[in-house]
């Protein structure tokens, strides 16, 4: 359902909706495992800086 939702769209569009979900994807995991463990997880994909790249969530809990 998503892939149609985004089929057609423009790239732009599809880019930040991409960028939501993948925010809203590490809050809802930070909220339920920590974000300690959730930075420590997501490290070795995003480098050190993952909580710059993880979005502002992790700055409001």
């Amino acid at each position: 359902m998503l892939r149609a939702s985004l089929e057609g769209q423009t790239p732009t569009l599809v880019s930040e909706a991409n960028h939501l979900l993948l925010i809203t994807f590490t809050d809802i995991l930070a909220t339920l495992i920590g974000e300690e463990l959730t930075i420590n997880i997501l490290r070795p994909a995003w480098g050190n800086d993952v909580s710059d790249r993880a979005g502002k969530g992790f700055e409001n809990e």
